[in-house]
């Protein structure tokens, strides 16, 4: 654009829009007057440190999606790379509480069934609020379901890891 002028903005399909700003409405007042109150909580417990190293377990066991995602996507080396940060993380970062992969090297490339559906040829999917989980697509709400099966955190303390990575935003979110 040039100087002064107001750029261009893309459109979102919302032909819900009516029902998405109800579950927005919804999921807004879940975040406020449970979410917040938990995780203020959770923060008075658990000092930042403990909570990203937490998260660095998350990711760390979030390994098979990750893997399974660049197979289905042809990415051969990253899944690899994948493996090698899991088996690292998973023993010198002690269970993946440390991320020593990263400085050795091994950047993180996670990938998830959205994506790869997107990868696919999926085309451009429609908008829209889903309540408890927010807002989405068809082509990553398609995903979702799939990510959660390949996602061991779903088996071993999916609220935990949830209320740790809200630890993280939820301020920012309130703040919007």
């Amino acid at each position: 654009t040039l100087k002064g002028e107001i750029p261009n903005y893309i459109t979102i399909n919302d032909p819900g829009e009516a029902s998405n700003r109800s579950y927005f409405g919804f999921n807004d007042g879940l975040a406020a007057w449970v979410m917040r109150p938990i995780e203020a909580v959770y923060r008075f417990i658990f000092p930042h440190f403990l909570r990203d190293k937490f998260g660095n377990m998350e990711r760390n066991l979030q390994w098979p999606g990750h893997l399974i995602n660049n197979l289905l996507q042809g990415k051969y080396k990253f899944a690899g790379v994948e493996t090698a940060r899991f088996v690292v993380n998973s023993t010198i970062g002690i269970l993946g509480l440390f991320d020593v992969a990263t400085p050795m090297g091994m950047d993180a490339h996670p990938e998830d069934f959205g994506k790869t559906f997107a990868a696919w040829g999926s085309g451009p999917p429609n908008y829209f609020e889903v309540p408890f989980i927010g807002p989405t697509n068809g082509r990553d709400f398609g995903g979702w379901i799939p990510d959660r099966i390949f996602d061991p955190t779903t088996y071993l303390g999916g609220f935990f890891f949830t209320i740790n990575d809200l630890s993280f935003h939820i301020d920012d979110y309130m703040r919007l």
